[in-house]
């Protein structure tokens, strides 16, 4: 089985941090580290079979080539957006699943 490398975007960096910190202030019993323990389980199953996700067709040029997959559970209802480059795996954003996404993700 193949592992392909991971690079990350910036915008990812602070989606996690963000929810992080989140999950950290609103919740007790370590949830925030839960949180990153099912991103690291996704991301590392995203290397490995980056086919699971599934194709997302916004209007938007600048979205094209966007997969996404949902966060293991409990935290699925993240998704996280990532494209495949070559042999490589770009991981651009980790959102809730109820934004706005097409309005989010043209941000960037």
């Amino acid at each position: 089985m193949k592992v392909r490398p991971l690079d990350y975007s910036p915008f990812f960096t602070q989606d996690f941090e963000e929810a992080y910190a989140w999950y950290g202030d609103a919740a007790a019993g370590g949830v925030g580290d839960r949180f990153l323990d099912a991103v690291d389980v996704t991301v590392r199953l995203l290397a490995t079979e980056p086919g699971v996700g599934r194709k997302i067709t916004f209007r938007s040029v600048k979205l094209k080539n966007l997969q996404c997959f949902r966060v293991a559970p409990p935290f699925d209802s993240y998704l996280i957006f990532y494209r495949c480059v070559e042999d490589e795996i770009f991981v651009e954003r980790v959102l809730h699943g109820a934004r706005d996404l097409p309005k989010v993700l043209k941000k960037r």
